[in-house]
């Protein structure tokens, strides 16, 4: 049986795994933490690994997982301050299941790590190198969706040499370029709100726009909130808005306008990262419900004729959408959710853990 964990301010989700059963739930960290989720499963021992989502390891955690035990406190909370919210949570929570039984795995997956090595030409803002030594400079993010997809390209290409653009989709949209397993560059920065905006998120911006704002007499952190809760999809259309949302009612002028500006956004990064790799063998679009995209992919696939592709959208028992097509180039979309990457990761690394 194994427990996930995965912040998500102000409460922790999590989810309990034993073969095909599985079980959802949410809870505040504190005192009762453990025991909610214990109630659960009846008796404590049942659990044999665990697994911690943390949102940004800075310098500390270069890679996608780790192990992690009794040792590993401080290093998660020197953490703490590269993303407050999130990776206190992480934290602490760690901190009370460590205690409790620390004779289990504890694996830290971490959602900036597949990106610690990026090129420096990537990595680094054109800001004064003392910045960059303190840590301003690009960490990416979702890297444990982009590194899941770079491990499976074997199975969608056969080749050594793979040149992939991932695209995730989602409440926060990001893009990777990876070559041979290694990735060269990310739409994600210092924090999720650089690259393509998102459900409230502005995305790309020109920075002095802050002083803009500033000198009209909006505080720095009204100014945090309008570029981070209220802008995006919910800016544009003058409403909370989330992509999901806007997909439903697209035959809507506004929202068909939105959705306009977005495609033009990832088209833009695509083709940026195909000039990068010098050229690309797969285009990959990664997501949970990803058919709730599928006219959006559609779309996007239509800005790539370019590069000789012509898709052809197919639904399949697993509930993947493959695009077939006789272009050197394949298309591919994959349903998954960082629950089953987690969980997957967990029985690869550990000969079935999870199954009693």
């Amino acid at each position: 049986m194994i427990l996930l964990i995965n912040p998500q301010p102000p409460l922790i989700h999590w989810q309990i795994r034993d073969r095909e059963n599985v079980i959802d739930g949410k809870s505040k960290i504190g005192p009762d933490f453990i025991n909610t989720i214990v109630e659960k499963i009846d008796n404590i021992k049942k659990i044999m690994g665990i697994g911690y989502v943390l949102y940004n390891g800075g310098d500390k955690f270069r890679s996608t997982t780790y192990e992690l035990d009794v040792n590993s406190e401080k290093d998660l909370e020197s953490c703490i301050n590269l993303l407050p919210e999130y990776n206190q949570l992480t934290y602490e929570a760690f901190r009370l299941w460590i205690r409790r039984i620390p004779w289990v795995k504890h694996l830290l997956f971490c959602e900036t790590g597949f990106f610690a090595n990026l090129p420096k030409e990537a990595r680094l803002y054109a800001v004064p190198s003392e910045l960059n030594r303190e840590g301003i400079k690009r960490f990416g993010g979702y890297g444990i969706y982009h590194h899941y997809v770079s491990e499976l390209s074997d199975n969608f290409i056969p080749l050594r040499d793979k040149k992939i653009i991932s695209i995730h989709l989602g409440k926060n949209t990001n893009i990777a370029a990876i070559k041979n397993g290694i990735p060269l560059d990310t739409t994600i920065g210092f924090t999720p709100m650089e690259g393509i905006f998102s459900d409230t998120g502005c995305g790309e911006i020109d920075p002095t726009v802050l002083f803009q704002l500033y000198s009209a007499g909006i505080s720095f952190k009204e100014i945090n909130h309008i570029l981070s809760d209220k802008s995006g999809f919910t800016g544009l259309l003058g409403r909370p808005s989330t992509i999901y949302e806007l997909l439903k009612n697209k035959s809507n002028e506004n929202v068909a306008k939105v959705l306009k500006i977005f495609i033009y956004n990832i088209l833009k990064y695509i083709g940026a990262y195909i000039s990068l790799l010098n050229g690309v063998d797969l285009i990959i679009f990664i997501g949970n419900n990803i058919c709730e995209f599928r006219e959006l992919i559609n779309e996007i696939c239509n800005g790539l004729t370019f590069l000789g592709v012509n898709p052809e959208i197919d639904n399949n028992r697993m509930n993947k959408i493959i695009i077939n097509n006789n272009s050197k180039i394949k298309l591919i979309c994959l349903d998954i959710n960082r629950w089953e990457i987690m969980n997957n990761k967990f029985l690869s690394m550990y000969n079935n853990i999870g199954v009693k």
